[in-house]
């Protein structure tokens, strides 16, 4: 999940080649209200049974009161939706709390409810919806608005749905696509996937790049990269598609091609200098020069770092 620099202060600090980020940070950031609901896995039991009527009722109900929950901000009500075996639940609500305080109006809409299966006391709930959340500092729509694609995990405990974990569809598309082993297995999954290829799911093949690039599989993350690019390309994400670019140049340096990396560098700044937005054009410059002094050629790395001041 990425940040987008802020004022003064943070055009210096993004020039400091000790506050390295991933590439995925240099363009947006999921709110923790809703990246930690993804991280969160809770592990149920699952016992084969029939589904019944009043049983998807009350799942359904459970996730609708935890979004109505969100929407008002109440962290106590989105709490209490939780199965007793959630682990840190002091820091997973104190995350929420502080991430909810940057938020002013949020307004959840058009809910649909996608697939669910039942299965004894465990159930998978999938659905999609509209969000908006206003950035308390701007007034604007924080990045964390959107089409959201979801799947929520429940457990019945004593006899009531809690829910027990949460994933972003898009996330899980995009490990499946760093996974596939040819281009056909990925075309594929993209063809079958409809609205899950989108702007999300763009920023989640970045954010995989970027773990690939930490354990050095530079094919695989080229790979992914490139196709982050192209489907940034076909949803008009100018910043994902920077981050792409950014990735496959840094690669590319790593590889010894200078002349390439130059070229994808060069390319992502046009995307961000499109953009109109000074703190993110630091922050990339800086990163750029880092890589840059990293392989050792410090003049076009001072080159950077003077134009990110």
């Amino acid at each position: 999940m990425m940040a987008a620099l802020e004022g003064a202060r943070s055009t210096l600090e993004a020039c400091d080649p000790r506050n390295r980020t991933h590439t995925m940070r240099m363009v947006s950031r999921f709110h923790l209200p809703v990246i930690a609901w993804m991280a969160l896995v809770c592990l149920v039991g699952q016992a084969p049974a029939l589904a019944q009527t009043s049983d998807e009722a009350a799942i359904k109900e459970t996730v609708q009161r935890g979004l109505d929950a969100y929407q008002r901000k109440d962290v106590d009500a989105m709490f209490s939706l939780f199965s007793s075996k959630l682990p840190f639940v002091a820091a997973f609500k104190w995350d929420v709390q502080n991430d909810l305080a940057t938020l002013d109006k949020i307004e959840i809409k058009d809910v649909t409810f996608r697939t669910l299966l039942v299965k004894g006391d465990a159930a998978t709930l999938s659905l999609a919806f509209d969000l908006l959340a206003l950035n308390k500092g701007t007034g604007e729509p924080d990045k964390v608005s959107g089409r959201k694609f979801h799947t929520y995990q429940l457990v019945k405990e004593n006899g009531v749905w809690k829910l027990s974990s949460f994933s972003d569809d898009e996330e899980r598309l995009a490990l499946e696509l760093a996974a596939a082993r040819t281009d056909e297995e990925r075309n594929s999954l993209i063809a079958a996937a409809g609205p899950l290829v989108n702007a999300g799911l763009a920023n989640q093949l970045v954010g995989r790049g970027d773990n690939l690039i930490d354990k050095g599989n530079y094919a695989t993350a080229s790979t992914v990269f490139r196709l982050a690019e192209k489907i940034a390309g076909e949803v008009n994400d100018r910043m994902a598609m920077s981050a792409s670019l950014y990735g496959l140049g840094h690669i590319s340096l790593v590889l010894g091609n200078q002349a390439q990396a130059a070229d994808y560098f060069a390319r992502c700044l046009a995307g961000i200098e499109a953009l109109a937005n000074k703190s993110v054009l630091a922050f990339a410059l800086s990163r750029i020069g880092w890589d840059y002094s990293d392989r050792g050629d410090y003049i076009r790395a001072m080159d950077c770092y003077e134009k990110c001041m």
